[in-house]
């Protein structure tokens, strides 16, 4: 069953039916569609996948707890099932399921579903489609994927998203913004809420809306996703070390993050690390870092600032240390082709001031230049040129090279623009001959919406930069905007 479009969801979608204290195993009375937020799989690894979806019940504070069906297959039809199970989605976790499965067989498509039964009988969730990875060591020709992130829903029309499900890919990269926690504004696109989000059942809603958009449930149906957060799944420019000084707003991470991983096709939960690894084989090493859980607070007065002293104090960090050693071993011990750096904030130095003064942003890389040099360092150390960094958060389509020594380039850094964060933007700005000027580090900058699209051999690297040019509206056609290139063992970057 196809949802369609709808304005925001009100009360997690409290409807007048009368209260019963269900419990598992009963069959609560389904007056509307139990799968309005779709289905999603993600985190896949060779011999698994995690399977999600939130049942939306009519009276959800009513059903304490239900019992929900899933099985897995090898084509749509789901003729052939390959594993079958329960799940129970309980009240305290907003009805959303998260399945594990295991046994399955790398590098291999499969089809799935969930069934809820109610006292008019069973209904089925859509059919979703996912993919493991290949097996560990295997040798593998290609790797493609999506890469994405920002997606404000009063801003625009997931129209990119729409495109991408078009594509043939093997996995979607989110960077991070999946939601924004803001309060309206007037005259935007699309309708929202009006007060910013604080509470755990904010939080939920929000994400309900979100995930109401048929484009955006179409790309979780059809691809398994890789999902990081940035600062809007919270608040923006949040920095841990500040946070943990206030126990109100301690509260209200506690809540923001528990939305979050109820949400999203992830294995583990709130009190295990978000970043993790993924092989591709001998292909790819993906490592997907958390820039945000355990970074210090910001310097300088924060925002756009020139530097000062205290962006080198001892002890600041963007990873925190047991993160640092644990990227240190996956980057030390990969014995893949390309090594691959998912994460959410742009990495190479971009001086945002025009003429001989420097201003930094201080809530990126560049208001941590201690952690980014032992990263640069340890790139160094390697000696490999097969580095590659995927960003989110600019808004804006970057491909920087990214050195110690500018004549000694050690990673290309590929920054994807948002999927409707911003509005429309433009191709063309005053400004980019500026930021080219002061930045010859950077080889290209586009505002568009849009998404990137990542193909991968072993013998080259290839990024397109997919636009729309506008989403304040449906309907616009998507371009290429531009495509680069890396070749094994070189670092350079050549526009295509």
């Amino acid at each position: 069953m196809r949802v369609g479009r709808r304005t925001w969801l009100k009360a997690g979608f409290a409807a007048a039916c009368p209260s019963a204290a269900w419990t598992q195993g009963a069959r609560p009375r389904l007056i509307r569609y139990p799968f309005q937020l779709g289905v999603a799989s993600g985190d896949p690894v060779a011999d698994g996948i995690v399977l999600w979806t939130r049942v939306t019940l009519d009276d959800p504070a009513a059903v304490r707890a239900l019992t929900v069906e899933w099985e897995i297959g090898r084509e749509e039809t789901l003729r052939t099932v390959v594993k079958r199970g329960e799940v129970i989605a309980r009240a305290e976790r907003a009805h959303c399921v998260h399945v594990d499965v295991r046994g399955l067989e790398p590098q291999t498509p499969y089809w799935y579903r969930f069934r809820v039964r109610g006292e008019g009988g069973a209904v089925e969730s859509p059919v979703g489609r996912t993919r493991t990875a290949p097996a560990p060591g295997a040798p593998v020709s290609s790797w493609r994927f999506g890469q994405a992130s920002c997606q404000k829903y009063e801003d625009g029309y997931y129209t990119a998203w729409r495109h991408l499900t078009k594509d043939e890919l093997d996995v979607i990269l989110f960077l991070g913004d999946y939601i924004y926690e803001g309060a309206a504004k007037t005259g935007m696109p699309r309708p929202h809420p009006p007060a910013k989000a604080m509470t755990l059942e904010d939080y939920r809603e929000r994400y309900a809306l979100y995930k109401s958009d048929p484009d955006l449930q179409e790309a979780h149906r059809l691809f398994p996703w890789l999902i990081v957060w940035d600062d809007h799944e919270l608040f923006n420019d949040y920095a841990a070390e500040s946070i943990d000084r206030d126990p109100q707003v301690r509260a209200r991470r506690a809540a923001a993050y528990q939305a979050f991983f109820e949400h999203m096709p992830l294995r583990g939960g709130i009190r295990q690390p978000l970043y993790r690894q993924l092989d591709w084989g001998t292909l790819a090493r993906l490592v997907m870092l958390d820039t945000r859980r355990y970074r210090s607070a910001a310097v300088c007065g924060g925002g756009l600032q020139r530097p000062c002293e205290e962006l080198h104090a001892p002890g600041r960090t963007m990873l925190g240390r047991a993160q640092e050693q644990w990227l240190a071993k996956a980057l030390t011990s990969s014995g893949a082709r390309w090594q691959v750096i998912g994460q959410q904030i742009p990495f190479a130095m971009v001086d945002r001031e025009a003429g001989p003064a420097v201003s930094w942003h201080m809530d990126k890389w560049d208001g941590y230049p201690g952690s980014r040099d032992r990263l640069l360092a340890l790139l160094e150390r390697r000696g490999k040129k097969d580095t590659v960094i995927l960003t989110g958060d600019n808004h804006n389509a970057w491909v920087m090279s990214v050195a110690r020594q500018p004549e000694r380039p050690l990673a290309v850094e590929f920054v994807c623009t948002s999927i409707s964060s911003t509005g429309d933007g433009s191709a063309v700005r005053k400004e980019y001959a500026s930021a080219l000027r002061e930045n010859p580090h950077a080889h290209y900058l586009n505002s568009r919406r849009g998404y990137t699209r990542g193909y991968v051999t072993a013998e080259e690297w290839r990024t397109e930069f997919l636009t729309v040019p506008w989403v304040s509206r449906p309907g616009a056609d998507l371009s290429l905007d531009a495509a680069f290139v890396m070749r094994h063992g070189d670092t350079r970057v050549e526009r295509t």
